[in-house]
């Protein structure tokens, strides 16, 4: 988490219904992608210039139906307020970052994306090892998130 913020008391309760209800319950190959569940819905787009705000309940939508699924979303940009990153790809993306720093690695272009100027920062690394892989992030969207 960043020093920032604080998480509902309902956490636990989101995370644990990420996982049982959609991540081990899910027989697609979603969880072989997933690199982590967020906690926070992004309100920026950072990856762009010129950044925007944006509201991703409006953008995504919620289709329509009972399943508490529908306050869910997948995409590739990892969350650094505040996530929870499975072991498997962390240990991964380590390695990969590593590389990225101190062995000349080359670098990653993404199509249209201001990450191509970030230098050192962590979520660099982890928005190339996404797209790379195409990894996923799952994400909270209710409506009227603050």
């Amino acid at each position: 988490l960043e020093d920032d913020i604080e998480v509902s008391p309902f956490f636990y309760v989101y995370l644990r219904f990420a996982l049982m209800g959609v991540v081990f319950a899910d027989d697609s190959g979603l969880a072989d992608h997933l690199v982590g569940i967020s906690l926070y819905t992004p309100r920026l787009v950072e990856v762009r210039m010129p950044r925007r705000r944006i509201n991703l309940y409006d953008e995504v939508g919620s289709p329509d139906g009972d399943s508490p699924r529908r306050y869910l979303f997948l995409q590739q940009l990892p969350c650094s307020w505040g996530s929870l990153f499975f072991p498997k790809p962390w240990i991964e993306f380590r390695r990969y970052m590593q590389r990225r720093l101190h062995e000349d690695a080359p670098a990653v272009n993404i199509p249209h994306s201001a990450t191509n100027g970030w230098s050192t920062s962590w979520k660099k690394f982890m928005i190339e090892l996404n797209f790379l892989r195409a990894q996923l992030v799952l994400y909270p969207n209710f409506v009227n998130q603050t």
